[in-house]
């Protein structure tokens, strides 16, 4: 009978919690502009009418609505939302992030085309130019995050650069040498003439979360489609004949890895390292698959439309 009695006060319990979360429920509303400030016609607005339910759907957010305003200009979002749990808040305002992945060729610093590049770089303030030589693609180094832009522009503008050249920072801060400081590292990307990245998430099928059968750290697995197989598939054939050269994997401007090549690649498989966590590797699989926004936004208000 006790039983009994526990099991029915338990049960009570429970529901009392269940009405009690959903009594923090509120619609929340965000309003977005278009990055690049253009209006978007009906056909466009369609199409990232359907990307941004599809992700609400995805992620469980009840009652979505995505709308224009009477001008517009602006993306309308509505959701209900727990105004209390900041970590869902997070989540929700994520949702409206553009992720654009792709996969560029490399400068080594023994190339031809850069040697006197490399030779005539300034003294930047921050900056700590790589002088190894060699096969790698690393231009060099800086310790604080709130100097690559600065040093990004002062090579653009101070030191000539070949036609090909495009230069781009990595993501994270990464070991040198194992010992010391951990820097950003600077590469030299090889846009081959390319306005656009030979392989990108255009082409992607895939992207899982996955840990290393060898190192057992979680890396970030990719799948490709027929032709970014193929791509893929060359790029790497020609890395790998070029000295094991380094294929940069970027993803918003940024280098998350840059791998030497040692063989050709075939069946449309790649995957994305670091010292990612689990559920920072799940986060960025989510990103990668949700792609780029047919209309990149950017939130410029929040408001809370019933308590």
């Amino acid at each position: 009978m006790n039983s009994l009695k526990f099991r029915h006060y338990a049960c009570l319990l429970f529901l009392l919690a269940i009405l009690t979360g959903c009594a923090k429920i509120s619609m929340v509303q965000l309003v977005l502009m278009p990055e690049n400030g253009i209006k978007p016609d009906s056909e466009t607005f369609a199409a990232l009418k359907n990307q941004l339910e599809k992700r609400l759907s995805d992620e469980g957010f009840q009652d979505a609505k995505v709308s224009m305003d009477e001008t517009g200009n602006k993306v309308l979002v509505s959701a209900g939302v727990n105004i209390e749990n900041e970590e869902l808040m997070k989540k929700y305002r994520g949702l409206f992030s553009s992720t654009r992945l792709e996969f560029w060729d490399t400068y080594s610093q023994n190339d031809p085309e850069v040697t006197g590049f490399l030779a005539d770089l300034p003294a930047i303030t921050g900056f700590i130019p790589e002088t190894s030589g060699g096969a790698f693609s690393n231009l060099g180094y800086c310790e604080e995050e709130d100097r690559l832009s600065a040093i990004s522009d002062s090579l653009d503008h101070l030191a000539p650069k070949p036609a090909h050249l495009k230069l781009m920072w990595s993501a994270f801060k990464e070991i040198r040498n194992m010992v010391g400081p951990q820097p950003f590292v600077l590469y030299m990307i090889d846009t081959r003439g390319l306005d656009e990245a030979p392989l990108s998430g255009a082409n992607l099928t895939k992207a899982e979360a996955q840990p290393d059968q060898y190192t057992g750290k979680v890396s970030v697995v990719l799948g490709f489609d027929g032709p970014g197989a193929k791509t893929w598939a060359d790029m790497t054939r020609k890395a790998a004949m070029e000295n094991h050269r380094q294929i940069a994997m970027v993803i918003n401007g940024r280098v998350f890895s840059a791998p030497m090549v040692m063989t050709e690649i075939k069946g449309g498989v790649s995957s994305i390292s670091g010292d990612f966590t689990q559920e920072v590797a799940m986060e960025l699989a989510k990103n990668i698959r949700w792609g780029e926004l047919i209309v990149p936004l950017s939130i410029v208000d929040e408001s809370v439309l019933d308590q």
